[in-house]
């Protein structure tokens, strides 16, 4: 077994190819991350989308009766991929709490949401803030072949090692500290996307994983100035005043930076997500 130096994930020689494995330990990175862009060398451009790269994954049904993750709506499992240039790295898989969803229109929301970070987080990368690059993971709608679920459509994307939150869609932002230039650097991201699409957009709710190479973010919020463009996790004005009341530039928010007005009464803040009041790829 090695440990990628990229992904930081622990698999066998036949993760690597030759010329990876040849570069010998804490160097050599692992075939999906190589497929995905993750960790390349200076002066080569990082996909800002982190994509599956595989067709098939395999998840114990016994994770699935008990997923280790849960959010606001959806359940998390983790599994395996099989098939693919990610094959034998872990994944996760996403489904609805409320019950078998067969229908990929019922993800719409979700894939709408990722496909607006990423064009956001690709021009704060392109700005060149903080040195290692942001990427989101770019989830796709898979069908489960096999088991009681059979049938059952769920997202699946590549799973991310020392999960942490730095933001909320609230207002709520993690506690920084010098050693930790992460924290400050996700609140200007979110402030950046304020000011680059002219007070439009604001994208919150900052997640993921962070090691030498950059930041991989998964389930994003987009707040938009009208609630629910963007799914029920879109807060709109209320949302996006609720952040600026709360936010304080640090050293990566550059001067000049568009700053929006509290236009509503602020909620409160709270620690995760807040929501408006009201596999196999290919398969099925």
């Amino acid at each position: 077994m090695r440990t990628c130096g990229s992904c930081g994930e622990d698999f066998s020689s036949a993760a690597y190819s030759r010329t990876q494995w040849g570069k010998g330990v804490g160097v050599s990175r692992c075939s999906g991350c190589v497929a995905n862009g993750d960790g390349l060398d200076a002066g080569v451009a990082v996909p800002t989308a982190r994509d599956n790269n595989a067709t098939a994954c395999e998840v114990r049904g016994s994770d699935m009766e008990s997923p280790f993750a849960s959010g606001t709506f959806r359940w998390v499992a983790k599994g395996t991929y099989t098939r693919g240039a990610r094959a034998g790295q872990a994944c996760v898989i996403k489904w609805f709490k409320t019950g078998g969803v067969m229908e990929e229109r019922f993800y719409a929301a979700d894939l709408k949401v990722v496909a607006k970070a990423v064009e956001l987080v690709r021009g704060w990368n392109a700005a060149r803030i903080v040195g290692p690059p942001v990427c989101v993971n770019r989830p796709q709608v898979w069908t489960v072949t096999t088991g009681p679920n059979a049938g059952q459509k769920i997202l699946a994307e590549p799973y991310i090692a020392g999960y942490r939150r730095f933001n909320s869609n609230s207002g709520w932002t993690a506690r920084s500290s010098v050693a930790d230039s992460w924290v400050a650097a996700m609140q200007a991201l979110s402030h950046c996307s304020y000011h680059s699409t002219g007070g439009q957009l604001t994208l919150v709710d900052l997640q993921g994983g962070v090691s030498v190479n950059g930041a991989v973010l998964t389930d994003p919020v987009v707040l938009s100035r009208t609630a629910g463009a963007y799914g029920v996790t879109d807060l709109g004005a209320d949302g996006v005043a609720s952040f600026f009341s709360r936010h304080a530039c640090g050293h990566y928010c550059r001067p000049g930076m568009q700053w929006a007005t509290a236009w509503l009464e602020t909620p409160c803040t709270v620690h995760g997500r807040t929501t408006m009041a009201t596999a196999e790829h290919g398969s099925g």
